[in-house]
């Protein structure tokens, strides 16, 4: 995970180092809706390559030093574009990065994706560092068939037994990170409670993570997240 946080860093700071003028602009929409220019056909995934509009640098009969004011200026134009197009995509990466998350009486509540049977939906578990497994209510997770599942039983704080079920998620996805065929357990819930589950370490081992509970946000990776936050106001300055 680490390393992929890096790359990405990393990769902004090359691109940006890396620009030349270029004859042509390439513009075309992303799947949310953000326009995209680039300098080179290359960099334009073969998918949107439908709705590709270019913009034509136009070389006129000018004098030599018009032509390079031109030149400077496309170049300018290009490495502009390409600029905020890195501030977009760290940006994104920073706000996955941080969490918004509910906070009751010193629990944290932090919202989650979960995809069963293809169906994906939102859900909120309570960050507990003493669960070894994450689980969910019966009745929480939609499509799940509590009578063709497995049973068992499991021991709670005083002796108890509680009756349980286990199912394989497709995903679940918190805060940057996905889990894919994750198995978690569900369990029967008496009373009222304003979440759906228990996030345990079985996930939150293999995270890093920082809670601020007076703003109520969790930051995954704080080290990454504050590389990523540095590399926007240093890409901003380029800009001004």
């Amino acid at each position: 995970m680490w390393n992929y946080f890096s790359a990405i860093i990393l990769g902004s700071a090359v691109s940006v180092l890396s620009l030349s003028a270029a004859a042509e602009i390439y513009q075309y929409t992303n799947e949310q809706g953000r326009k995209i220019y680039v300098d080179r056909l290359s960099q334009v995934p073969a998918r949107y390559r439908k709705q590709l509009q270019i913009r034509k640098v136009i070389e006129l009969n000018n004098s030599q030093q018009q032509q390079r004011e031109y030149d400077f200026q496309n170049s300018n134009f290009a490495k502009s574009i390409t600029t905020r197009n890195k501030i977009a995509e760290l940006s994104e990466l920073k706000t996955r990065l941080k969490t918004q998350v509910g906070i009751y009486a010193n629990q944290v509540i932090v919202p989650v994706l979960v995809k069963y049977k293809g169906k994906t939906q939102s859900l909120n578990l309570l960050l507990d560092t003493g669960a070894s497994l994450t689980v969910f209510h019966l009745g929480s997770i939609a499509n799940f068939d509590q009578q063709q599942a497995p049973v068992s039983y499991a021991q709670v704080a005083g002796g108890g037994l509680i009756k349980t079920w286990q199912l394989s998620l497709q995903q679940i996805t918190y805060g940057p990170y996905h889990s894919k065929a994750k198995p978690v357990m569900i369990i029967e819930h008496k009373g009222n409670a304003n979440y759906d589950g228990l996030l345990g370490m079985d996930l939150l081992a293999a995270t890093e993570y920082k809670i601020d509970f007076q703003e109520k946000y969790i930051i995954w990776n704080q080290d990454a997240y504050l590389q990523v936050e540095q590399q926007i106001n240093s890409l901003n300055l380029l800009l001004q």
